[in-house]
């Protein structure tokens, strides 16, 4: 007779982007059983991107991955009005998004934590589960969707419209 073994951690990550790895690196810090979750074959999504100040210290990046320095930003409206904020002042800065990832990543010690190419097809918030598309069922105590604005099917199943209408949504 075969008895099925699921693994079963104390937090299951889906997403292994800024969000994902920085907590992730949290976690492992702390102690805290974790497994991060990521389809991607790799870590580093290609692109700038801009961060502010405060983000800049919590990740702790290295001065040479910062490109340029924001001090202007403008704001435009619907109707074509724009407002300008302009002073000498470093607002935050213009980065690599695979440099952060790739930073965050190689700053956490157990690798073998962040699994690649494990694409989560479903969960079930009563059974603690997630579904990868392999078959593999994965146990949680607490699940975290790091998954961005690309997350739509996990959005639409917790019936949530927009990622900004959530900062923090809490199950149970």
């Amino acid at each position: 007779m075969f008895y099925y073994s699921m693994k079963k951690h104390d937090v299951v990550i889906i997403g292994a982007g800024i969000a994902g790895l920085s907590l992730s690196r949290s976690l492992e810090k702390e102690g805290i059983d974790f497994v991060t979750l990521e389809k991607r074959m790799e870590v580093g999504t290609y692109g700038p991107r801009i961060i502010n100040l405060e983000t800049l210290e919590k990740l702790s990046l290295p001065k040479e991955n910062l490109i340029k320095a924001i001090r202007k930003i403008n704001f435009y409206s619907p109707g074509g009005l724009i407002i300008s904020k302009s002073d000498k002042s470093t607002r935050g800065y213009v980065v690599n998004l695979r440099e952060i990832e790739m930073h965050l990543y190689n700053s956490i010690k157990e690798k073998n934590k962040i699994k690649l190419k494990q694409n989560v097809v479903d969960f079930d918030l009563e059974q603690h589960t997630v579904k990868l598309s392999n078959g593999q069922d994965i146990g949680f105590k607490v699940l975290i969707f790091a998954t961005g604005v690309l997350g739509v099917k996990f959005r639409n199943k917790l019936r949530i419209s927009h990622p900004k209408n959530v900062f923090v949504m809490r199950l149970k």
